[in-house]
């Protein structure tokens, strides 16, 4: 039976693999109310915002945009890609933290007049070129409201 991270929105939902579980209301190990975590097994994180934003007047690529040009010019060295996460327009920001050895992807979604935020990070000796195959068939295997 698939297992389901339902957005507290309910715009969209993420299918979870086998051995994934949901912290409510969690970022990483601490209580925050503005989060919640997708842990696998092993390895990595997915930190999802419980609040999404308003952009009524503003187009899907707009909000994007602005949104991968703030990112990248806080991290030198990130770059970006328009993505579909579902039947959502997205964009896809990575960047490598070399002394951290992490790597971190901030993607933004936007679904209808919202958008929403998440954060994947995982340890990584070097920069990996692609996101975690889990990662990535969870966010091909998204639906939004009305799929559902």
């Amino acid at each position: 039976k698939q297992v389901w991270y339902t957005h507290p929105s309910g715009d969209f939902r993420l299918p979870l693999p086998q051995g994934w579980s949901v912290a409510a209301k969690r970022l990483f190990d601490e209580a925050d109310d503005a989060f919640d975590t997708l842990w696998p097994p092993e390895g990595m994180a997915i930190l999802c915002a419980r609040e999404g934003s308003d952009h009524k007047n503003e187009a899907a690529d707009r909000v994007l945009k602005r949104y991968a040009d703030e990112t990248v010019k806080e991290n030198p060295g990130a770059r970006s890609e328009n993505i579909r996460v579902g039947a959502a327009q997205a964009v896809r920001i990575a960047s490598y933290d070399p002394e951290a050895k992490v790597m971190h992807w901030h993607l933004k979604l936007v679904v209808k007049s919202r958008s929403y935020n998440f954060s994947i990070a995982m340890p990584a000796d070097k920069q990996p070129t692609a996101l975690p195959k889990a990662v990535a068939d969870i966010l091909a295997g998204a639906q939004m409201r009305g799929e559902f």
